[in-house]
């Protein structure tokens, strides 16, 4: 949670230079505890952030999530997208399937929609799949995916009416001057009670 700086890599290509400040933006945990009065987000598994710079590429080789109403296949397996990341904004991509092309095209035509607003890790080892449809068991996978557009920090001006999640399976992921990285190939459930100071994206208030 202190991290000030993140590299982010995969075998396939993903290779991310990222700044972390936890003064502005904290992290926030969907963990699947339900509470009375509220409703919980399923499945659980998600920790994310927004970054306060990220340089470098995302190849996105699992699947996309989008918070519209789509049709598309959203499984990347076979065609994976590749985002070219220029001081938090999105300066190219591209994919070899026409449909996901295309969707990708209206999506980053939408004001906002280039700018990198979500760091988010999977982290549901039950996973194992892309789903066919655009569901939030693909944003569980265990990897990074980034989050274009609207945000979920407070502190941020939303200027986009929607979020677009493109999802990469897997990596390698080094905190601040740490040698060893985290696999979340490998993921090793934790022990530890979760922390308090993590606000939880489960619960939400039915009045706001």
């Amino acid at each position: 949670m202190p991290a000030r700086a993140l590299r982010v890599t995969s075998s396939n290509g993903t290779d991310l230079q990222i700044r972390l400040d936890p003064r502005l933006y904290g992290w926030i945990s969907i963990r699947g505890r339900s509470r009375p009065g509220s409703f919980t987000i399923i499945p659980a598994g998600e920790v994310a952030t927004s970054p306060a710079s990220i340089n470098g590429v995302l190849v996105a080789d699992f699947a996309i999530h989008v918070n519209i109403m789509t049709s598309l296949d959203v499984r990347l397996q076979d065609h994976p997208v590749t985002v070219v990341i220029d001081d938090g904004q999105a300066i190219d991509y591209h994919c070899s399937d026409g449909d996901v092309s295309r969707f990708l095209d209206k999506c980053f035509s939408v004001k906002g929609r280039l700018e990198v607003r979500e760091l988010g890790f999977g982290t549901n080892v039950a996973v194992k799949t892309a789903t066919r449809w655009n569901s939030h068991i693909n944003e569980r996978k265990a990897g990074v995916h980034l989050g274009f557009g609207r945000n979920n920090q407070m502190v941020l001006d939303d200027v986009a009416p929607i979020h677009l999640d493109l999802i990469a399976a897997g990596g390698r992921v080094w905190v601040d001057s740490d040698p060893i990285a985290l696999d979340l190939d490998n993921i090793v459930r934790s022990v530890g009670e979760h922390p308090l100071n993590v606000e939880d994206a489960d619960v939400v208030s039915p009045d706001g």
